[in-house]
């Protein structure tokens, strides 16, 4: 392997890293407003405001919607579970 490829990875690995420090930080301020939501006898659940995230960030990112919904789903998924791994 080259030296710029060896690079190239370091910096994937890099964006990955940060990736997965804004999930986890994204999971936590998920479980406040689940707390809110649960204080305040709201639904928790809102598909609404799911498909208008999808739609937003498929827009600003000019990522294919169908990509962009297909990572959203997994992140609402992990959301709506329990938050003891958050921690």
């Amino acid at each position: 392997m080259t030296k710029e490829f060896i690079q190239l990875r370091n910096e994937i690995n890099k964006i990955d890293n940060q990736l997965m420090i804004l999930i986890k930080k994204r999971l936590k301020i998920v479980d406040r407003i689940k707390k809110f939501k649960i204080d305040k006898n709201l639904p928790f659940e809102d598909r609404r405001r799911e498909e208008e995230i999808i739609r937003t960030k498929a827009e600003k990112s000019g990522l294919p919607k169908k990509f962009v919904s297909s990572i959203y789903k997994i992140i609402f998924s992990e959301s709506k579970k329990d938050s003891k791994f958050r921690e």
